[in-house]
Parts: structure tokens; sequence; C-alpha cells
């Protein structure tokens, strides 16, 4: 961030981080699963027979967390339990996992009260995972949620303003949409959506939908509540 991009692609955590540190920065856009915007969610899953219908019944409990870095596996849900007049280092045993699917099946298999995971994670991809047969649907319950920005690009103010401009622009046309109609997506990236047929052009992302330096606000209220390390890395 010293000066020597035009544009960049970052985590949520990292755009944050940048801007925190005085990077010169101006949002494109989001990555976003389709041309509807970012869906994220971080949430809190219990097995729907635990008798837990709040995060705040989760106190002394073990909690399965993804790593101490990651938006939806722990920083969100963090500042929910501060939120909550919870201490999510002291009322609660975190384990951290390292990956949403395995800590997904650590809660199923009862080796931790609740999970905090992406949505998809357990919505989706825990009940079609193919090693994962064993579990039935309506297995899980979302006891919380939370909006979490997705990744994005931002170009660097200090270049020239038409230049500014002119890579916004590009990166705005480079989606899904646009590039399946122009018959330029390959097969292994081609996807049906929810409106019709387009082109995974980021690999599992349809492309970039326009967002303005609002978009990161609730990075910084996390980082605000939790002071957490990831958010001075």
């Amino acid at each position: 961030m010293a000066g020597d991009l035009d544009f960049v692609q970052l985590g949520p955590f990292a755009q944050w981080i940048a801007r925190d540190n005085g990077a010169q920065l101006d949002t494109v856009g989001a990555t976003a699963p389709d041309e509807q915007g970012p869906r994220n969610e971080a949430v809190a899953a219990v097995r729907a027979d635990s008798g837990i219908e709040d995060i705040t019944q989760l106190a002394g409990e073990d909690i399965c967390f993804i790593s101490p870095g990651s938006a939806t596996g722990y920083l969100f849900g963090a500042a929910a339990f501060l939120s909550e007049g919870m201490d999510p280092e002291r009322d609660v045993n975190g384990i951290f996992v390292g990956d949403h699917a395995s800590a997904a099946r650590s809660m199923y298999d009862g080796e931790c009260a609740a999970v905090f995971t992406h949505r998809e994670y357990a919505e989706v991809i825990f009940f079609d995972d193919n090693d994962n047969d064993d579990v039935e649907p309506g297995a899980l319950d979302i006891i919380w949620r939370d909006e979490v920005p997705e990744g994005g690009i931002s170009v660097s103010t200090e270049i020239d303003e038409e230049l500014q401009t002119m890579i916004t622009e590009t990166i705005l046309e480079l989606n899904g949409d646009a590039i399946y109609e122009r018959g330029e997506c390959p097969d292994d990236l081609q996807a049906e959506g929810e409106t019709g047929d387009f082109c995974r052009v980021m690999g599992q992302f349809w492309g970039i939908v326009s967002e303005d330096e609002s978009y990161w606000e609730p990075i910084a209220e996390v980082c605000e509540l939790t002071d957490a390390p990831a958010c001075q890395s």
C-alpha cells in the first residue's frame, strides 16, 4: 500500500486495515455470487435437538470457531457476544478448528455446542457434501446471523482521475453476464443462476458489484468493539 499499485483486490478486513493505515483508496465494488450483490452472512448454528435458541445460552459452553482472523468464523460472532455483555474469550470456551466444514462437522458430532461459520456451510454445503450423508435435513438450527461484507476491489486515488474511472468501469463490466453473453466463458466456469446462465468470472464469483466506502463500515464497527489483533495486522 505504498503507492505501488493502481488497484487491488483484498478481503474485507484487509480493506479496512489498509485504509486505517493511511492507504489512499476508493472502493470500486465487492465480490458477488450473482448480479443481485453481496449476500455474505455469519451464522451461529446448533443441533436442532440442543434446546439452544439464543447465543446468550452459550455461556460456559465449548464453541467451534474457525480462526481468530475469520470474519464469519469468529470476529462478527465475538462482536455479537460483546454486544450481549459476554466476553468471547472468557465466557465461552472457544475451539479454533481451522476450516468451516470441519467446524460444522465437529459441532454436529457433539464436540462443541455451537459453530460460528459462513451461512453456506451451515445451510447448504454441510448438507450437500457427500461425506455427510448421515446428516438429516433440518438437523441444524440457526440461532444468530449477521451480514458480513465480502472482499472487494479498490482503486488508488493517487493515480490520474481519468485512469481511476477507466479502471472502475472496466472492472464493473467484467461480470458473469457480460462474458457469458459474448460467448467467452470456458465450459468449466459456466453456471446457472436465479435469473439465468452466467459465467463465474472470478472462480466462485459472478463478478464485482458497485459499492462505495460506506460498505466497509461494519468492519470498522467490529474492529472498534473487539479490538481484535486481526484489525491491526
